[in-house]
């Protein structure tokens, strides 16, 4: 049986919001300082309809295309530059706000009804030469002063999506006993079946997990993929102090992967 360490939940920051359908009229704007001026708008003006965004949340595709080849959310961060864009509805118009390393909070954009394009919050952050495009109702390009542009692809939920490419699948240990990693976030061992969320959050957690919940505690265990095999590992001290076992708690080798 693998025994989870139960761990405060303020452990990790991540969040979980809730999105709506929302419109955007607007392919192009830059920012110069506070305000931002549109200077591209879908075109022709005519009868073209407005980009229907598909609501949730937009990773970088750098990242999408570490994650795809390494399975480790880890090896797949972005240092100094957002790896997040999230995006929703405000009254006539919408918003998008900046994340960076899935931690900390940056900059708020809105972009009204009539196509301007304005900073409501800065966080702290340089919002000078900020450049954002809507390219179709998957995709957008967005960057600044310190960060060139940079295309955000759609994912719904950014902890589901890693979820699927670094664990969801049927696997095997080398007793022939199953375990499952399954789409709708439950896990079922041989001795026990839970709910699972994976971390993406590793500002201050050095290496690939997952949790169980519920919170305020909740449960972790690493993992990690060696030779085309998925490693599981207990955990062991206090945070920030933790330490990962040497040898694995279980081994598995991957029956069908999604």
């Amino acid at each position: 049986m693998i025994n989870f360490r139960a761990q405060s939940e303020s452990r990790h920051s991540f969040r979980g919001v809730k999105f709506y359908a929302l419109q955007c009229c607007v392919v192009l704007a830059c920012v110069t300082g506070l305000n931002m001026q549109v200077v591209g708008q879908i075109g022709p003006q005519s009868k073209r309809q407005p980009i229907t965004l598909v609501p949730g949340d937009y990773l970088r595709s750098d990242y999408l295309a570490t994650l795809r080849r390494t399975r480790s959310p880890k090896q797949s961060d972005v240092s100094g530059a957002p790896q997040l864009i999230e995006v929703s509805k405000i009254g006539t118009g919408i918003s998008f706000t900046i994340i960076f390393n899935f931690h900390e909070g940056g900059a708020v954009y809105t972009v009204a009804k009539d196509g301007s394009v304005k900073e409501q919050d800065s966080a702290g952050a340089d919002t000078s030469n900020v450049t954002a495009t809507v390219i179709d109702e998957h995709h957008l390009r967005f960057g600044n002063a310190t960060n060139p542009p940079q295309i955000y692809t759609f994912v719904g939920d950014a902890e589901g999506y890693a979820a699927e490419v670094a664990l969801v699948g049927r696997y095997a240990d080398d007793r022939g006993r199953e375990y499952i990693f399954g789409e709708d976030g439950w896990a079922t061992f041989p001795d026990q079946k839970f709910r699972y969320i994976i971390g993406i959050d590793h500002v201050l957690t050095p290496f690939d997990y997952f949790w169980v919940p519920p919170a305020p505690t909740k449960k972790e265990y690493a993992f990690r993929w060696v030779e085309g095999r998925l490693q599981l590992f207990e955990i062991h001290g206090e945070f920030p102090d933790e330490v990962i076992d040497k040898r694995p708690l279980v081994v598995l080798h991957a029956v069908s992967l999604k």
